[in-house]
């Protein structure tokens, strides 16, 4: 029996329906939007394209986390040439800054920041917040820089005031937990517990699993110093989550 031939507008559409059913699987969902992209004839709009650079950037950073640094680079080179805006270009520089953060190349995760910085002049509070936030994190947690990780996180503080929106509250807790690192470090530790409480309830609420774990971890170490039987359940939580993410 014949096959019947699909065409590259029906082709495109179930891939991008496939894609959008596997969004839990970066990895899977960044396969099937390469081919919609390469295999259809339809122009899509700039919000699907922003969609697309996010899941590209989401499989890179899993791709290099298990080692497979080749493929990571790949698909943060695809999430850039398709970022749609100065924001979204920011955003992946960012993402590709902590996926080289987490992989101890410091000089890289620097690197992309200042790439990212060359772009604050079109950009938004909201993502000029996360900029200052993301380079906090890489100067507080390996660094070791107490002073500028304040300083930075204050400043994203500012620059979210009045902003209610989830992106906004995203990066509170960002700004709130670095200030927790940052006070842990000069070993104010009642201060540090307050912020790193105030941003585990902000990153609870939105249900962002990994900084909830990244947090746990922090307060526990305050605890710790603080000599708090505390500690064990919060890090008891933060391993059972670890485990859960995988």
């Amino acid at each position: 029996v014949a096959r019947r031939s699909v065409s590259p507008e029906r082709a495109q559409l179930l891939h991008l329906r496939a894609a959008r059913a596997r969004h839990d699987k970066p990895e899977l969902a960044a396969q099937h939007y390469w081919q919609a992209l390469n295999d259809g004839t339809q122009t899509l709009d700039s919000e699907l394209m922003s969609q697309i650079a996010e899941i590209f950037a989401r499989a890179a950073a899993t791709q290099s986390l298990r080692g497979d640094t080749a493929a990571g680079t790949l698909w943060y080179d695809r999430a850039l040439e398709r970022a749609t805006s100065p924001a979204a270009r920011a955003s992946t520089l960012a993402k590709r800054a902590r996926t080289f953060e987490r992989l101890m190349q410091l000089d890289d995760a620097q690197r992309n920041l200042d790439q990212a910085d060359l772009l604050s002049s079109a950009l938004d509070s909201i993502t000029k917040a996360g900029l200052l936030n993301a380079r906090a994190t890489l100067l507080g947690t390996y660094f070791r820089d107490a002073s500028a990780t304040t300083q930075l996180a204050h400043k994203a503080l500012d620059m979210l005031e009045g902003k209610e929106s989830l992106e906004a509250s995203s990066e509170r807790g960002n700004a709130l937990h670095n200030l927790g690192l940052a006070k842990w470090l000069e070993q104010d530790l009642p201060t540090a517990e307050t912020y790193l409480r105030q941003a585990l309830e902000i990153r609870r609420a939105l249900g962002d699993l990994e900084k909830v774990g990244d947090t746990l971890q922090n307060l526990g170490l305050v605890l710790t110093d603080q000599r708090n039987q505390e500690a064990r359940d919060i890090f008891e939580e933060a391993l059972a989550l670890w485990e859960r993410l995988g």
